[in-house]
């Protein structure tokens, strides 16, 4: 009983602190938002096998300003390792943008990866891509900070995740 009592206490506190804990990580968020200045990470979103066995190797980009497009050319601040141009993107809107293209690479690719270089107000963001990672699963950012706890008897279960690009 005194077992119980302790671990229900232990919830309780944790469930009572979640909200000072999530509104000091999404107020800080919200009021962090820059308009312009920022960089654009390149993001590696999975591959996918193709019927002649060659793959499709998907990317997107996260531009971290809320109002600038960023123009890129196709050259040193817009590059993919081999190959230089892969038909990337040059013009970059604001956000996160979801398997905007494709690399088609040959069956025999092997392990082998395509590293994509973007570099935008001085900022240098790379992103390697490979077969490593299962077809149609993507490369994710790490979550930095979980808390999770359940009390499936009672009922209760508290959350927060915070999750940062690098």
């Amino acid at each position: 009983m005194v077992k119980h009592a302790l671990r229900l206490s232990t919830i309780l506190t944790a469930v009572a602190t979640l909200p000072v804990l999530a509104q000091s990580g999404v107020s800080q968020l919200v009021t962090v938002r820059h308009a312009s200045g920022q960089g654009v990470a390149p993001v590696y979103e999975g591959f996918d096998v193709n019927p002649d066995g060659s793959y499709d190797m998907w990317f997107g980009y996260m531009n971290r300003n809320y109002e600038e497009a960023v123009d890129l050319p196709v050259g040193p601040n817009n590059s993919f390792e081999p190959g230089g141009d892969r038909g990337q993107p040059t013009h970059f809107t604001p956000r996160r943008h979801k398997d905007v293209f494709s690399v088609t690479v040959p069956k025999d690719f092997g392990n082998q990866t395509l590293q994509w270089t973007l570099v935008a107000h001085g900022q240098t963001q790379k992103v390697i891509g490979s077969k490593k990672t299962k077809p149609n699963e993507c490369s994710r950012p790490k979550p930095g900070l979980t808390l999770s706890m359940t009390d499936g008897a009672n009922g209760l279960r508290a959350d927060s995740t915070d999750t940062f690009f690098q």
